[in-house]
């Protein structure tokens, strides 16, 4: 039997009827219902996507990419696999989004295609995004680009890499701050902000590709760094640094999945979620394939294995000198992170609000509610605001970019390796439910094994070199952290799902009769 219908009416009728008798006062004409009006066209989807497409991870991961391969050549190559795995996901998640239009993402299609233990994947999956570390990597980008423009390299100077980094996730707090009041304004102004952070981030990145050209071309004065001499001399042999690249490789590629987030805001998911994904998929493809040349003609390799994921610094100061190049990238880097931030914050609030409608978490007739005058969630947008500033600031001093990074990539793809089984499984489950986009069944297989890949092979012991280049915390303490965080939603949906929201009965390990 098939899991009921969660559409909007069904959603709203049942929030209605558990708060007739609460004592919960809500003006009307501030608060409407649980519910957010469809505003997102197919101009504005392809904004959002490319503002997460166009990532600060885009402009940073080349440097940690080329570390972990060992070579120019054998990064190139992981780009372009990744962006091979990225189109099939793209592909498999229009058919996932026009199947199944609600917004929530993997939350909603872990629901339907899972319904034992009931609802157990969706909630924990909803759980792990109450561990917002992507944005707290993207912010801590952000604090560290306003650093390097104000010191240059020795924001990763071993010895003073602890009281900048503390310094930098200073810087980003406050960018959080900014990015909540954004968010909170209204609807339309959050979408006219974020393409307008779309196109600035695109003009960002043409700009370093036509700076990285003119260098190649012999139009400034740079020494050639030589790593096209031998482009795929010291390469890695290790799968845990290939696994590694893979992961920030798709990381960086992977958000052509933020409509599906939201797609109760989509007008004609059918045709505005193709459309934008693969538009936006191909130009952001192109784009980072060129920046990344870009920076192999003016990094040598050793200095981009110093600066990691510092490298547009690093290339700014060596293309332009430390007077303009290292401020000026610098700053333009800092715009990038922020408006990664900024869309990630606005698609993780609506998990969160979706969570909240389906009742995952205490306080949810309260989370639920949808503010009138600007038609945004304001409630679960300060929630986020907390869970987020905690992450940013609880790490201990380091490196702890790639530390969120991995800390909240290995949950997800846990969830994508259930997402796509499901969604195989479910082909055969119902080979006759409407799918207004369905691609070939090899394109989620070939999707699920390469998701396989990075989940196992990140457990493999790292080659020293490479464990020298990173923090001093253990290899499998990230991929360890990301399920035990995961499983803390364990006891909360045992209360809310199989005890109906009792404690009392929950204590007593029965579940309510």
């Amino acid at each position: 039997m098939d899991s009921p219908s969660l559409e909007e009416g069904s959603v709203k009728s049942r929030f209605s009827r558990d708060n007739a008798g609460s004592d919960l006062s809500i003006e009307k004409s501030s608060i409407t219902d649980t519910g957010i009006r469809p505003t997102i066209g197919v101009s504005s989807g392809i904004s959002i996507l490319m503002g997460t497409l166009i990532s600060v991870e885009g402009f940073l991961f080349p440097g940690n990419v080329w570390q972990l391969t060992g070579s120019i050549g054998m990064s190139f190559v992981m780009w372009v696999i990744g962006a091979f795995v990225n189109f099939l996901g793209g592909l498999c998640y229009t058919e996932l989004g026009t199947m199944l239009p609600q917004s929530g993402g993997d939350m909603i299609y872990l629901n339907h295609f899972y319904h034992h233990p009931r609802q157990l994947f969706g909630y924990l999956y909803a759980w792990m995004l109450a561990m917002p570390a992507g944005m707290a990597a993207q912010l801590t980008a952000f604090g560290q680009y306003i650093m390097y423009a104000a010191v240059g390299e020795e924001v990763y100077n071993e010895e003073s890499v602890a009281t900048y980094g503390w310094i930098s996730r200073g810087i980003g707090v406050v960018g959080l701050i900014a990015i909540f009041l954004l968010n909170i304004t209204s609807m339309n102004w959050v979408n006219r902000a974020h393409a307008a952070l779309a196109v600035l981030k695109i003009l960002i990145m043409l700009f370093i590709i036509i700076v990285g050209i003119v260098v190649a071309a012999g139009g400034l004065d740079v020494p050639n760094p030589g790593n096209w001499d031998d482009p795929f001399a010291g390469t890695s042999t290790g799968l845990y640094s290939y696994a590694q690249a893979f992961l920030r490789v798709n990381w960086a590629l992977t958000g052509w999945a933020t409509l599906n987030y939201t797609i109760g805001e989509v007008k004609r998911p059918e045709r505005t979620l193709p459309i934008s994904i693969f538009s936006s998929l191909t130009i952001a493809t192109i784009l980072i394939l060129l920046l990344n040349a870009a920076y192999s003609f003016v990094v040598p390799a050793d200095a981009a294995f110093a600066a990691q994921e510092l490298i547009a610094g690093s290339f700014g100061t060596i293309a332009m000198g430390e007077k303009v190049g290292q401020v000026l990238v610098s700053v333009l880097l800092a715009i990038v992170g922020f408006g990664s931030a900024s869309v990630n914050f606005f698609a993780c609030s609506r998990i969160l609000h979706e969570s909240a409608r389906l009742k995952y978490m205490p306080g949810a007739r309260y989370l639920s509610l949808v503010h009138g005058d600007s038609n945004t969630p304001r409630r679960c947008l300060v929630v986020l605001l907390m869970l987020t500033g905690i992450v940013l600031v609880a790490p201990p001093p380091g490196r702890v970019f790639s530390f969120f990074i991995e800390l909240t990539s290995f949950s997800g793809y846990l969830f994508g390796v259930l997402v796509v089984v499901g969604m195989v499984l479910y082909r055969f489950k119902k080979p006759c439910q409407p799918r207004p986009f369905r691609v070939w069944l090899l394109v989620p297989i070939i999707m699920l094994l390469s998701y396989l890949f990075v989940v196992v092979c990140v457990f493999f012991p790292p080659e020293d070199t490479v464990a020298d280049a990173e923090n001093k915390t253990p290899y499998y303490l990230p991929p360890v952290l990301s399920i035990a965080i995961t499983l803390t939603g364990l006891p909360f949906w045992y209360v809310y799902v199989i005890c109906d929201g009792s404690w009392r009965a929950a204590l007593r390990l029965r579940p309510v009769e």
